[in-house]
């Protein structure tokens, strides 16, 4: 492997964990913005916003953070605690697809 591609790795790489730091400091500022709007938004099917969060936050250590905020904007959201509680079951079944990379 080349010298330069070496450094477009490390760069694509440094990307890659400046989204995921970002993704994490959005929710921890979601999270003290909104307390208590995460604990009554429980949609129908049982899935809370923490279970989305613990997902998305795994994926993007797993080096997809570009591609979760692609799908949080996807969903109609800047951020995941932006995010409709309707929208929980759907993102997640995508994120599930991005994680099986089919």
């Amino acid at each position: 492997m080349s010298r330069i591609q070496l450094f477009y790795d490390v760069a694509e790489n440094m990307r890659h964990l400046a989204d995921s730091i970002q993704a994490m400091a959005d929710e921890m500022v979601g999270n003290s913005q909104e307390p208590e709007s995460a604990a009554v938004a429980e949609p129908e099917s049982g899935i809370t916003l923490e279970d989305v969060r613990t997902v998305l936050v795994q994926l993007s250590h797993d080096g997809y953070g570009t591609q979760v905020q692609a799908l949080i904007r996807h969903h109609g959201a800047t951020k995941l605690s932006e995010l409709p509680s309707s929208e929980y079951a759907s993102l997640l079944e995508e994120a599930e697809v991005m994680a099986n990379g089919s």
